[in-house]
């Protein structure tokens, strides 16, 4: 009675009461919800109510509650913050820009608009807008997302920027971007790092809370380690990965993104294994609602996963649909499109030269455009693609011009790229090409040592012992120098320099032997033992029966001393011709059948077994014995004359029996 009774200044009285504590509840923003409706009962427009109802269904996730809310109170210009925040949680990012347009905005409507530009995948324009909000704010929030739009744009130049040590000690968010970072960069070593802290940070955090609570804050970061696991290649390490999304997908997380990657990453192990689980489980990703939970790049691996899935389990009208929904989608995607395209066209139709002409077209288009930085790798998988299509139609020259033209240097001049390279050439009879291909490939590196320096040494290792194979030593020595400054592991380069040298000017080799590292040995190694007994001893050798009898007597005559002295001087001295004989292998005669005349030629029939023979008769015996003529065993004789049983064999007349009425067709032959 008396909540009917008070009034709209009571009630807002108890509004400020509850909304005075930092953090709310679900039950005080319930309670907010609830007082917000009595003050609207007695005053429908008051918009600092609506104002408040609003935020409370924002904060317990009824955003559509909220943005009904703003559009039946026409309040999109006075909450455009709110309204712009709905649709972007809605997916409506689009349309969530559009209401940000207009007058100048606030540091939450600049907030709201560069996470919209984060999730359309336009990370550099979300990076300039955290830039200005954090000089303005330094808050965790804020710096936790500008360096996630940072690591999705792999700019290493700026990553000293975000080496900030109080968001390190305190954030997992914050270390866990950072992996992410390091990821991007191929630098799985320093990611796992601050996986390690980021698990560590949060684990602290949330250690008096419930195991479920605990798990859920928990799978983000090891799901991302199991990722880390699965890119390095180690079967251990994949085991462990895979064993990770087994135990994320049985718990069942809250947060729809982390199991979706869980399933995603599942069907890259899986492979060409399991596919009708791996089929299972991407239309489980696709019916769900998953897409607004990711990112553009995870959508669209999700999504091109799917049309290779359909395409290996031979679902080619399901691929060319993913394809077309992959291709209306992600137009700037539709190189990645054509790969698969040209599969369908290749494994279902046959059709080699409509493939040849698909992958040909991109790749020729994302050579003519200048910023195709975002489609080296694509270029890459085209052109080999491509290159195999011409491999298979035997058309080998096409495919080393193919791979020449347009696969990117840095791709190109990679040691498995370069050795393949080789081989072509020199099945095609070009092996003169094949020197001028290697000075191309360590020029592009010497120029790019900078940023790769560890593929720069590798690429040095694989020509100058390529140099070495082929006896070009002078242009051996000047790598393996260049080598001994920049490898740490000098030692083996030193040797290499020296085998070289001691072919180019043996004087030289003699001096570079100088720097070889002394032999280091323990003191406790006793040398003149080990000259004595260190040398391996002379395989034993079989000893002719007559000399074994004349040395056995002999040998009775040692004494044991004189057995040392002769198993040590065994090793050295050369054995007596009276002592050891070498057995002569006796030449086995060939054995010939009896009367073999070599004069005649052979039967050509005579590996044939007898009865396959054209001169083959079948035997006789057997044919004065009754049923001779065939028949069943209960079939009587015409009579017992041979001369008789003689005539009617050729022409038996059917036998009618009392069981069967049936007349029997004529059997030819005998029975055997």
């Amino acid at each position: 009675n008396l909540n009917k009774m008070a009034t709209v200044e009571q009630l807002f009285t108890e509004l400020q009461q509850v909304t005075t504590s930092e953090y709310l509840s679900k039950n005080e923003f319930n309670k907010i919800i609830e007082i917000s409706d009595k003050i609207l009962d007695k005053s429908s427009d008051d918009k600092e109510a609506l104002h408040c109802k609003c935020i409370a269904l924002m904060n317990i996730n009824r955003i559509d509650d909220a943005l009904k809310l703003i559009e039946k109170n026409n309040l999109k210009n006075e909450m455009k913050s709110e309204y712009s925040y709905c649709l972007y949680r809605n997916n409506e990012l689009k349309k969530g820009l559009e209401a940000l347009k207009g007058e100048e905005e606030s540091l939450k409507q600049q907030h709201t608009k560069a996470q919209i530009h984060y999730k359309l995948g336009e990370y550099k324009k979300a990076s300039e807008i955290y830039k200005k909000l954090v000089k303005e704010d330094e808050s965790e929030e804020l710096n936790v997302n500008l360096l996630a739009s940072f690591s999705n744009q792999n700019m290493q130049k700026d990553i000293s920027k975000f080496d900030k040590k109080e968001f390190i000690d305190s954030s997992y968010e914050y270390n866990y971007n950072l992996s992410c970072y390091y990821i991007a960069s191929e630098n799985y070593e320093k990611a796992m790092t601050y996986l390690f802290k980021a698990r560590e940070i949060c684990e602290q955090i949330n250690e008096d809370e419930d195991d479920s609570v605990k798990k859920n804050e928990l799978a983000i970061i090891m799901v991302q380690m199991a990722c880390l696991q699965q890119l390095s290649n180690d079967d251990k390490e994949v085991e462990k990965a895979i064993t990770i999304y087994r135990d994320t997908l049985k718990q069942k997380i809250s947060d729809k993104s982390v199991m979706a990657v869980a399933n995603n990453n599942t069907i890259v192990y899986n492979k060409d294994q399991k596919l009708f689980d791996s089929v299972n489980k991407i239309l489980s990703i696709r019916e769900k609602d998953f897409e607004s939970k990711l990112n553009i790049k995870q959508n669209q691996t999700i999504l091109f996963n799917h049309a290779l899935l359909m395409f290996k389990t031979k679902k080619y009208e399901e691929c060319q649909n993913s394809l077309k929904q992959f291709g209306e989608k992600y137009p700037n995607q539709r190189h990645k499109a054509n790969l698969l395209k040209a599969a369908l066209l290749f494994v279902k139709d046959g059709n080699t030269d409509e493939a040849i002409n698909v992958l040909s077209d991109s790749c020729v288009e994302i050579k003519n455009n200048n910023n195709n930085n975002g489609n080296v790798s694509i270029l890459f998988q085209l052109s080999l693609s491509l290159s195999q299509i011409y491999l298979n139609n035997k058309q080998t020259q096409k495919a080393i011009d193919t791979i020449q033209e347009y696969v990117p240097p840095f791709y190109r001049y990679r040691i498995g790229l370069l050795s393949f390279l080789m081989a072509l050439l020199k099945k095609t009879q070009q092996g003169e090409k094949c020197s001028e291909l290697l000075e191309d490939a360590l020029s592009y590196w010497k120029d790019n040592q900078k940023n790769n320096l560890h593929q720069y040494i590798q690429i040095l290792k694989f020509i100058s012992s390529t140099y070495t194979r082929s006896q070009q030593h002078e242009k051996a020595v000047d790598l393996y120098r260049e080598l001994i400054q920049l490898d740490e592991q000098k030692e083996q380069h030193i040797s290499n320099l020296i085998i070289s040298l001691s072919n180019v000017d043996p004087s030289l080799a003699e001096d570079e032997a100088e720097n070889l590292p002394p032999i280091s040995v323990d003191d406790d190694i006793d040398v003149e033992l080990l000259e004595k007994k260190g040398t391996a001893r002379a395989p034993k050798k079989r000893v002719n029966e007559s000399n074994n009898n004349n040395n056995n007597n002999n040998n009775n005559n040692n004494d044991n001393n004189d057995n040392e002295k002769d198993e040590v001087s065994a090793i050295t001295t050369k054995p007596k011709d009276n002592e050891i004989k070498k057995k002569k292998k006796k030449k086995k005669k060939k054995k010939l059948p009896k009367n073999y005349d070599p004069n005649v030629p052979p039967d050509p029939e005579r590996w044939l077994p007898k009865h396959k023979r054209s001169g083959y008769k079948k035997p006789r015996r057997g044919r004065n014995k009754p049923n001779s003529s065939g028949g069943h065993q209960g079939a009587s004789t015409v009579g017992n004359d041979s001369s008789q049983t003689r005539k009617t064999t050729k022409k038996s007349t059917p036998v009618v029996t009392k069981s069967n009425t049936r007349k029997k067709k004529k059997r030819k032959g005998r029975r055997r």
